[in-house]
């Protein structure tokens, strides 16, 4: 994919500021202009990340592969991943499962 240089794009302060987001803001496919960030169950990623790109503390869970692809692993199951990005998928929120242990004195 070619962008123009970020100086050449039509995206302003003020059109930043207008934005109304559910969540975060991130950049548009250029990596130029302030787009809203995807919010749970929202469609992302896909080549380039055409799709859009999740909000923090979220990630993009590939649910489509595309053919000759390179393969990344993701929850224990091959998922093919598309040059210049992610497979097609859904903002999921990252899941942390904490380990408590008992200090015990002997």
């Amino acid at each position: 994919m070619i962008c123009p240089t970020c100086d050449r794009l039509f995206c302003t302060v003020r059109k930043a500021s207008r934005l109304q987001c559910p969540g975060g803001k991130t950049t548009d496919i250029c990596g130029c202009c302030p787009v809203c960030a995807k919010q749970v169950g929202d469609p992302c990623g896909g080549e380039w990340n055409y799709l859009g790109k999740c909000d923090v503390g979220l990630y993009c869970k590939a649910s489509t592969v595309s053919i000759h692809a390179p393969i990344l692993f993701q929850d224990i199951k091959p998922v093919e991943v598309p040059k210049g990005g992610i497979a097609e998928g859904t903002c999921v929120q990252f899941t942390v499962k904490y380990h408590y242990y008992a200090k015990v004195a002997c």
